[in-house]
């Protein structure tokens, strides 16, 4: 132990980042290695579909977790561009599955909306940030009436990618916000982080361990009430 707080604070300050914030990172590290062990232990034991899937899944975690330690480590930048890269992935995603077929120069345009949001924020202008995606979005499916020469489905699209742009930008934007003022808050973001991760691994294992019921079969199979109830339990504790 007496090593690994040597280390804590020799990581400490090297990034300037506060050693609550390495010990917790330093924490999420060791929690999911060892969640990886049992993981290994199970696909041995069973080999599974299922098993198969939760290894899988492990190395998504691993990323995730290790590009969220870097962002942290780097400081108030590294959140900002870390949460601008989430956001463009998430609204990649939304744009796939919900389908408004708005063009490659609106879609451009779309992206262009998110780097700019984080860009105010980065320069420490939030509530300029609010305002630009959706207007940014607006814009968009103005070019892809204008090169398409169409205008149908034009407030659908509207409404799509704005919709998009709040949920996959703006709300998501708030993790980064307590950084604005200094990286001496870096222990909220990180805070927000683990409980949420904290809060979705114990549905999944409340879930699978005595969920019945079915929250959504359709959207998503594998939720269940007791699951949901688990997740709001640790998260909120």
């Amino acid at each position: 132990m007496a090593s690994l707080a040597v280390t804590i604070r020799d990581v400490s300050d090297w990034t300037h980042t506060a050693p609550g914030v390495v010990a917790a990172l330093a924490w999420a590290f060791a929690a999911l290695a060892v969640g990886s062990v049992a993981r290994f232990v199970q696909w041995g034991i069973r080999r599974s579909a299922d098993a198969r899937e939760h290894l899988v899944s492990l190395r998504t975690w691993w990323l995730i977790l290790t590009l969220f330690a870097a962002g942290v480590l780097i400081g108030r930048l590294g959140v900002i561009g870390l949460m601008c890269g989430v956001s463009l992935l998430a609204m990649w995603e939304y744009l796939r599955l919900t389908g408004p077929n708005v063009g490659r120069a609106a879609t451009g345009v779309t992206y262009l909306a998110i780097v700019a949001h984080y860009a105010m924020i980065a320069i420490g202008q939030p509530t300029l940030a609010l305002i630009t995606a959706p207007v940014l979005g607006v814009i968009a499916i103005v070019i892809a009436a204008v090169v398409r020469d169409r205008v149908d489905g034009y407030l659908q699209g509207v409404g799509s990618v704005v919709l998009g742009l709040m949920m996959t930008t703006v709300l998501l934007s708030f993790v980064a916000m307590p950084v604005l003022g200094s990286d001496e808050r870096m222990g909220q973001v990180v805070l927000v982080v683990l409980l949420t991760t904290a809060g979705d691994i114990a549905q999944s294992v409340v879930g699978g361990l005595i969920g019945r019921r079915k929250i959504a079969s359709v959207v998503s199979p594998r939720k269940t009430w007791a699951g949901l109830a688990g997740g709001v339990a640790v998260g909120a504790g």
